[in-house]
């Protein structure tokens, strides 16, 4: 999944947090699993000031996202 043309890094995230909560992939609760979850959503972001900012980060949930 990328990150269409026009749209806010915050609505790309939704979008790719409902997309993997249908496909039942449960990255919420499992450490390996949202690291996955946040390395597919930094690496398909179109804004590379931000993509280059957040992956010098950690997090502890994705929820922390929304927040930068």
């Amino acid at each position: 999944m990328t990150q269409r043309k026009g749209e806010k890094a915050l609505a790309f995230l939704y979008r790719l947090n409902l997309a993997a909560e249908r496909a039942g992939v449960y990255f919420r609760k499992s450490s390996k699993k949202r690291e996955q979850h946040l390395r597919q959503f930094v690496r398909n972001l179109s804004d590379e000031s931000l993509k280059e900012t957040l992956q010098s980060h950690r997090f502890k949930k994705v929820a922390d996202l929304e927040y930068i």
